[in-house]
């Protein structure tokens, strides 16, 4: 092994756990070009689809342990604009919400959204499929910090309107 290939094998494993496993890759140049291991990027669609099987079966606080550490070998590995990364930061933002993470998972669509409207156009479905997930996010957040009003009381903002016609609107 090469000088350079032990060192870069060390830094990444410094930094990531299965390391190992997507190695060889070296930035070459520019820090910012990066070339990409076609088998690490599939083992990670891999374990997606594993995330997504475990949200499917309703073990959500697996499922959003696993997506985040997808994300983080994604957002390391491609970046923060690849499909890929859009998709499982979109999926964790899904599981933030399921397990009540209301805000990072607010946080995380307005991300998403930006990043998406940047990468596929702000027409685009991708786009509008994470700005939705994120409206519905907004809703159930407001919703459950104003104590979880019935849609015809009194908004408890103070507003004097319904909460239907207020913080409820859809």
């Amino acid at each position: 092994m090469s000088e350079a290939m032990a060192w870069a094998r060390q830094q990444v494993s410094e930094t990531f756990d299965a390391a190992v496993d997507w190695a060889p890759f070296i930035l070459i140049g520019d820090p910012t070009t990066r070339v990409i291991n076609e088998s690490a990027l599939l083992k990670l669609r891999d374990q997606a689809h594993e995330a997504h099987e475990l949200m499917t079966r309703g073990e959500f606080t697996e499922a959003t342990a696993r997506y985040e550490q997808i994300r983080t070998r994604q957002l390391f590995l491609v970046g923060a604009d690849h499909p890929d990364t859009l998709n499982t930061s979109d999926r964790l933002a899904g599981a933030y919400a399921v397990t009540g993470r209301l805000n990072e998972a607010v946080a995380l669509f307005k991300e998403t959204m930006a990043a998406c409207e940047r990468v596929f156009g702000p027409n685009d479905d991708t786009t509008a499929h994470v700005r939705d997930n994120l409206r519905r996010a907004r809703r159930e957040r407001d919703y459950s910090q104003l104590g979880g009003a019935s849609r015809n009381a009194v908004c408890p903002c103070g507003s004097g309107k319904k909460y239907k016609r207020c913080h409820g609107r859809q």
